[in-house]
């Protein structure tokens, strides 16, 4: 697996085991896929949090409470960090939209002033 459209088509293979019931086989794949993107991406690469969050669904219903809640805190946890991550990105977008607001206003005044 080289590649995020090789990935993605393990995504498409998991879920498609889930819905038939082979609920074995999807652990295993989303296991697997969770441990290929956390290699290639890294452990907190938001798609790792999605299918942490999956598998936890998985455990959920086939009553492994406790492997369950394991993987919805870690999945929570990268979400809760790209939300952080994300939080901090727009207010430096909003920092410099403002600045250049100041500037353009500036700008305007000096013209008006000339």
């Amino acid at each position: 697996m080289e590649n995020l459209y090789e990935l993605n088509q393990l995504n498409k293979l998991a879920q498609r085991c889930e819905d038939k019931g082979d609920y074995q086989s999807a652990e295993k794949l989303f296991s697997q896929l969770i441990n290929l993107k956390s290699g290639m991406l890294g452990r907190n690469y938001s798609g790792c949090g999605n299918d942490l969050y999956n598998l936890g669904l998985l455990n959920f219903a086939l009553g492994k409470y406790g492997r369950a809640r394991r993987f919805l805190i870690r999945s929570l946890q990268i979400h809760k960090q790209e939300m952080k991550n994300r939080q901090s990105d727009v207010t430096e977008a909003l920092q410099t939209l403002a600045k250049l607001r100041r500037e353009q206003s500036s700008q305007q005044q000096l013209t008006k002033v000339s």
